[in-house]
């Protein structure tokens, strides 16, 4: 904004002066206002010390300015979009395509410089054509060492795409579907989603919002399962097929292995003396064996389900053709396929499992049965008697404290008590369980008690006589007798804590037992195939964003409402702050009084290779829309240095991933 008002003012001076509009009083005037105006712009340029100029949020003009970036949704848009997530870039003629280590980058955005609002960067940075930023299609290194391409391109341009080899689809970093050799095969592969920009001020605490212009109720989303999931091109039709066919051999091999683990555990069982055997296992013979008869009574429903699904599949790979699957062809096979119906296995619970109990037991070493030499030794007794106090008190690393870690124990056994007493059957093992794991509880508590006030008066003690020595600690040389002397009385009762576990009651393991219903192939929120699935929903997605015209009216409703959902889930941005969780915010002026305690910069990032007066050039979260990830699900900010963004330089801008 400044900028824009010294151009303005050095506009204004000089036609006034080629006029002789103003007088020679007024255009001093003027050329000294014009003075000050540059000398303000010179000051914010520079970093902020650590005074007052350091807490001014007001001269942070960089920051002080944000824009949201919404998905917009329903489709098609009913506006003109500020810009593109995926789909195909526009580039001039004459620049070639982005690439890093010889291989081309896969587009990420383009947004229309036009619509950006004038406040945002302080003014900086282009107003007109458009910014488009790439990232490496692969990438297995660390963060730190990503690279990115962000151009600006204005006047004549085309869309534009490189087709990249079919063995490269498989390796693209940034696409969130876990399989995915089904996207295309080109640096442009996700779906085309139109965005708005919405401005907002920040708050003294990076906070800024701004209120959506999407729906805020998603459309009915009850459309039956054959009309959401259609069209469908012939090649998914193909991989369902194999899908449904894999499922049914998945249910086959379940049957032999349950046969052969309960056969086994029956041979197992029977091998003990009947003296010999718990209660559990004479409830487990039975489970197996009743499991067994229902094996055997199941199995032959399997065989001819197999063979009508075969002829099944058969007439319909007769049928393929090019292109989308007819829809009464699509509609014949769901009605078909439901008639198919096979016992589906699931396991039911007779009896939770309980954990083992630890029977606690401390131990006290006198840490002064003998008189230390010197002031070095009696310095390593102390921090022995110190550290072992300190991890029956709060507990060694990675450990709760003891007294923390029994009344967790104590919680998960009253609950599991509690439970046992409701149940209408009676389980003596279980008994037995509970009656000496409340004993063992008791014992622990006194235990734990007393060793409590042990290591409290140790630590205290150990504390003290440890800051006595005032710097002596480290000396090897000998403690005079009248020294010792002296320390005897202060070192009696001082112990080293040393705490042993041994199993009081064995860990009580889960009774299950199988059951059999019949159901059909699909279920009823569709094929349990996640990689089809992600294929269906990327095939559907990709047409809804590029024609949803073209769509039948209930897979476009169903469209809209899972599309709406993911538009209105994250608000990317430009300008301002980094948003939200994991936000490393050290790389602005704004670092040092901004940083809130609980908020830590990246320890294992380097130092910023450029001045800390930088710019949040764009920041995308991962989202189903277009269906990218960045690092754990999370984000990624791509800051440039503000002085290369005031000569609209992008050529060291820096992505940052986050999460």
């Amino acid at each position: 904004m400044i900028e824009q008002e010294s151009r303005a003012c050095e506009t204004a001076i000089e036609r006034a002066s080629q006029t002789g509009t103003f007088g020679s009083g007024q255009l001093n005037l003027a050329r000294i206002l014009l003075d000050v105006i540059e000398r303000l712009k010179a000051r914010l340029r520079q970093p902020l010390g650590s005074g007052l100029e350091q807490k001014n949020m007001d001269s942070q003009y960089q920051i002080k300015h944000a824009v949201r970036i919404e998905k917009i949704a329903p489709l098609p848009a009913s506006e003109a979009p500020a810009g593109y997530y995926g789909g195909k870039p526009i580039l001039p003629d004459h620049i070639a395509w982005p690439c890093h280590e010889g291989e081309p980058m896969v587009f990420l955005a383009r947004l229309d410089c036009s619509k950006i609002p004038a406040r945002i960067w302080g003014g900086d940075g282009p107003r007109t054509g458009w910014l488009l930023f790439f990232l490496p299609y692969r990438f297995s290194g660390a963060f730190k060492d990503l690279r990115c391409a962000v151009l600006h391109v204005d006047g004549s341009c085309t869309e534009r795409s490189v087709e990249v080899p079919t063995s490269l689809v498989g390796d693209l970093a940034w696409a969130r579907y876990e399989s995915k050799n089904f996207l295309p095969a080109t640096t442009t592969p996700f779906p085309i989603c139109p965005v708005r920009f919405l401005e907002i001020e920040e708050t003294g605490k990076f906070e800024g919002t701004t209120t959506g212009k999407n729906a805020s109720v998603a459309p009915d989303q009850k459309a039956d399962l054959v009309d959401r999931t259609y069209p469908i091109t012939w090649d998914l039709f193909e991989h369902l097929l194999d899908t449904l066919t894999i499922n049914l051999d998945e249910r086959c091999a379940q049957y032999k292995m349950q046969w052969k683990r309960h056969y086994k555990q029956i041979r197992s069982i029977h091998a003990k003396p009947p003296e010999d055997r718990t209660y559990a296992d004479e409830q487990r013979l039975a489970i197996c064996k009743d499991t067994l008869a229902a094996l055997r009574l199941n199995w032959p429903k399997l065989r001819p389900a197999k063979e009508h699904l075969d002829q099944f599949l058969e007439l319909y790979r007769a049928q393929r053709t090019s292109g989308i699957v007819e829809e009464s062809i699509w509609r014949g096979f769901f009605h078909e396929i439901s008639k198919i119906t096979v016992p589906s296995l699931y396991w039911v619970t007779q009896r939770r499992s309980y954990e083992r109990i630890q029977k606690e037991t401390f131990k006290y070493v006198r840490a002064f049965e003998a008189r230390p030499g010197s002031y070095l030794e009696l310095s390593k007794r102390l921090t022995a008697v110190i550290v072992a106090a300190s991890n029956v008190l709060r507990g060694s690393a990675g450990k709760v404290s003891v007294a923390k870690g029994h009344e967790q124990t104590g919680k998960n056994f009253e609950r599991a008590a509690e439970e046992y007493s409701d149940r209408d059957d009676t389980d003596p093992d279980v008994a037995a369980y509970l009656d000496v794991g409340r004993k063992i509880l008791e014992e622990n508590g006194a235990e734990i008690e007393a060793a409590i006030a042990v290591a409290n008066d140790c630590h205290k003690r150990g504390m003290e006589l440890r800051n006595s020595l005032e710097g002596r600690d480290g000396y090897p040389e000998k403690i005079p007798d009248d020294v010792i002397e002296q320390l005897e009385p202060h070192l009696e009762g001082l112990f080293v804590i040393e705490r042993n576990s041994e199993n009081g009651v064995e860990r009580l393991g889960a009774l299950e037992k199988l059951e059999f219903s019949n159901s059909s192939l699909i279920g009823k929120e569709g094929f349990h195939n996640r990689e089809w699935k992600a294929k269906q929903h990327f095939e559907l997605l990709r047409r809804y964003s590029e024609a949803p015209d073209t769509l039948p009216h209930a897979t476009r409703s169903y469209q809209e409402g899972l599309y709406l959902r993911a538009a209105n889930k994250h608000h990317d941005g430009l300008g301002g702050l980094p948003r939200w969780d994991w936000s490393d915010i050290s790389w602005f002026l704004s670092y040092d009084s901004a940083l809130e305690e609980e908020s830590k910069p990246y320890v294992t990032r380097a130092n910023p290779p450029f001045d800390k007066d930088n710019a949040v050039l764009l920041q995308l979260f991962s989202s189903d829309l277009p269906g990218w990830m960045f690092g754990d699900v999370s984000h990624i900010v791509f800051i440039i240095p503000q002085a290369n963004l005031a000569r609209c330089d992008f050529s060291a801008v820096v992505p940052i991933v986050g999460g």
